[in-house]
């Protein structure tokens, strides 16, 4: 790889699957399961500014249940497709305080839509 990215882990017939751990030279990296040469199932994947997100990935993208956290303390916990929020979720602010989004609160298509009080 020449952009000084690299790869530690398991391989089948000479593609990257199984359980393993990329590093991108831009700093971001996944530890978790491939199949195909992609990020599938259950990883985490950290970026250089303290971003995480810990859960289920399909095709390279978030896929499933998962959590991404920001570096000031908020997070996202629930449903994600195709790599966008979507469906019931819940966000929590840097103090803790979540909000919960039900069947009214549904994040569709990436975008946050009617969040309601916990």
């Amino acid at each position: 790889m020449s952009d000084q990215s690299f790869y530690t882990g398991e391989f089948k017939d000479n593609e990257i699957e199984g359980e393993g751990t990329y590093t991108w030279s831009d700093g971001r990296k996944y530890a978790g399961e491939w199949k195909n040469n992609a990020m599938c199932g259950k990883g985490l994947m950290e970026w250089p500014d303290g971003r995480t997100y810990k859960g289920q990935f399909l095709n390279d993208k978030k896929h499933g249940h998962g959590v991404y956290s920001w570096p000031d303390g908020r997070s996202y916990q629930g449903l994600w497709e195709n790599g966008k929020y979507h469906g019931e979720g819940w966000m929590f602010d840097s103090s803790g305080q979540g909000y919960a989004a039900g069947h009214a609160g549904r994040s569709t298509c990436g975008k946050k839509a009617l969040w309601s009080s916990c």
